[in-house]
């Protein structure tokens, strides 16, 4: 190697990312970025290669049968009516919904409150945001499947 051939430096290790999951197994990683570059045919480990890059498994543990969804946040939900969801997938994604409700503890004084629109072709703005669980379980059991074409632009400029 030539006297201007150097390899790269790498930083040192990032803190451990989040766990992707927080029961049933998740993925976190750490990862080393180049503080300098490597000089003539000086070489660098690539992005993902072992010596930049770790992966290891974490929160192997089994999830709670009872989770209740508390937060501090305003949730509109949009849900698709499109033909791309078809009536089986339009009934699992209304089921879904139902069961989030089930499992939330909506509360606008602590933070916690959901919208619900539906879009296909035509946006519906199906419920306003509320605490109110009834209303909003009510809702969603009256929406219908529309079949039309997808307009999740539409949705979200709503």
């Amino acid at each position: 190697a030539l006297a201007c051939d150097r390899p790269c430096t790498l930083n040192d290790w990032s803190e451990w990312r989040a766990c992707t999951r927080a029961c049933e197994k998740g993925i976190r990683w750490r990862s080393r970025t180049v503080s300098k570059p490597a000089t003539g045919a000086g070489r660098c480990a690539r992005t993902f290669s072992k010596a930049r890059y770790h992966r290891e498994y974490c929160n192997d543990i089994p999830c709670p049968a009872e989770v209740v969804c508390v937060a501090t946040l305003d949730l509109i939900i949009g849900l698709d009516a499109s033909g791309s969801m078809t009536e089986d997938g339009w009934k699992s994604q209304s089921a879904a919904m139902l069961e989030l409700l089930e499992k939330s503890k909506l509360d606008a004084k602590a933070g916690l409150q959901i919208g619900i629109a539906k879009f296909a072709w035509d946006i519906t703005l199906v419920h306003h945001l509320t605490d109110d669980k009834k209303s909003l379980v009510k809702a969603v059991t009256d929406m219908s499947y529309d079949g039309w074409t997808t307009n999740l632009g539409g949705l979200f400029r709503t």
